[in-house]
């Protein structure tokens, strides 16, 4: 299909989802968000605009509210679409004509683009920049990429799992429904670390040896390694409040990260921070990665009735354990979500961009991965321990111990950015998202 590059030139209708108010959920709640409806292909009849935010649509000949408002277009009028965040723009979507639907557990691999199905041979994207299998991918100069796609699905108890070097934008022409999972946390995929606890999410740092700091923006310090006591390493930093320190012995611990990666917008795309090595001990956690989604049509995350809870999450990585009388590795820091589109329910799911928490000192037992709730994850607790995981409900908390062998630091804060049109950020039915987020209203095209 040409006619997306052909819109491009001339500014046609270009219709990329329909918003459906006060339908039934599937819980029967209220569901006041969308319905997928991804077909992008221009019309043959011309809506109008009634007022500066409501559209006669003409394929229903009905009214329809437009969150971002109505604008003109020479083929017809039509809802206003948000401004893409971080770079992403109409280039990106330039002939794309295929859906991703996701039904299964796979893996979106940022650094080449590859979409397969886990454990098979199956691609649903094979590698390579531009146009593969109907879909485009772009690396910008910032390194971020950016992943052009005619709409997204997952599929309820099916997962995405986004792993690589690079912060990732998925830009769908049309809606976004998520009903399963998707995943850009650390310690999901091996990566050239010694183990996989070490590896980031998308555009995440690595944890660091154990005499080494944490990668990404501001990774965890070190735990001293030398006479005298061994010292847990510091949790890796993103948002504020900065990472946990170490624990102290007759040395200090690492510091943790400082955080303030990114801005409240999430912009620019980072990832996480990889928390620091215990001393002569226990490796750093993974820092989570960065995912952005942005709709030109409108974004619903909803579990179904009876099914496993949906959901977005950003998680860093438990830093591991030190031995007998060695530090514990910090916990890599949360990684950062933003969600765009004309708009954003959340409906009885979850979205998360927490830490992970600090291993223990002196045999205490590895730190939690970061939680899928608004929990901290627990730091090692069975020697000298660890320090908690930021959350919504946690601060990074500082390793413990006063002996050789302390406790590494809780993983900092990460964050979650909402933009739609102004009142349309819905949250039903108990959805839970930690942190705490911020919302705003992007700019309209």
């Amino acid at each position: 299909m040409r006619w997306l590059l052909l819109c491009l030139l001339a500014a046609c209708q270009f219709t990329p989802g329909k918003t459906a108010g006060g339908a039934s959920g599937d819980d029967g709640g209220t569901d006041s968000s969308i319905e997928p409806d991804a077909a992008i292909d221009a019309p043959a009849c011309a809506s109008t605009c009634q007022s500066s935010t409501m559209i006669l649509d003409c394929t229903s000949n009905t009214a329809v509210e437009c969150p971002l408002g109505c604008t003109s277009d020479p083929s017809g009028d039509r809802c206003a679409w948000p401004t893409p965040s971080n770079g992403a723009d109409m280039t990106h979507l330039a002939g794309v004509t295929k859906d991703l639907t996701i039904t299964a557990n796979t893996t979106l691999e940022t650094d080449l683009g590859t979409i397969n199905v886990d454990g098979t041979v199956t691609f649903i994207r094979s590698p390579g920049l531009g146009l593969q299998n109907g879909m485009r991918f772009t690396l910008l100069g910032s390194g971020v990429v950016v992943l052009g796609v005619k709409s997204l699905t997952v599929q309820q108890n099916a997962r995405l799992r986004i792993a690589g070097s690079h912060p990732v934008i998925i830009l769908s022409a049309g809606d976004i429904l998520i009903e399963g999972l998707v995943d850009a946390s650390a310690n999901l995929l091996t990566c050239s670390a010694p183990t996989q606890r070490q590896c980031g999410g998308p555009g995440g740092g690595t944890g660091g040896g154990p005499t080494s700091t944490g990668g990404g923006c501001t990774g965890g310090g070190a735990g001293f390694n030398g006479s005298g006591d061994e010292t847990g390493g510091g949790g890796g930093g993103y948002g504020t409040p900065a990472g946990g320190s170490g624990g102290a012995g007759d040395n200090l611990g690492g510091a943790g990260g400082a955080g303030n990666c990114s801005t409240q917008e999430v912009v620019p795309l980072v990832g996480g921070s990889g928390g620091g090595g215990g001393g002569n001990g226990g490796v750093g956690g993974g820092g989570g990665g960065a995912l952005q989604l942005s709709a030109l049509g409108s974004i619903l995350v909803r579990t179904p009735s009876s099914a496993t809870r949906a959901g977005i999450r950003a998680n860093g990585a438990g830093g591991a354990e030190g031995g007998l009388g060695t530090g514990g590795g910090g916990g890599g820091s949360a990684g950062a979500i933003l969600l765009e589109g004309q708009k954003v329910t959340i409906d009885a799911a979850t979205l998360t961009a927490n830490a992970g928490g600090g291993g223990g000192g002196n045999s205490g037992g590895d730190g939690s991965d970061g939680r899928f709730d608004d929990q901290g994850a627990s730091g090692g607790t069975n020697g000298r321990a660890g320090g908690t995981g930021a959350s919504r409900n946690s601060t990074p908390g500082n390793g413990t111990g006063g002996g050789d062998g302390t406790g590494g630091g809780g993983g900092g804060i990460g964050r979650i950015f909402i933009n739609s049109g102004n009142g349309y950020y819905v949250l039903l039915n108990g959805a839970l998202v930690s942190p705490v987020e911020y919302s705003g209203v992007p700019p309209a095209m």
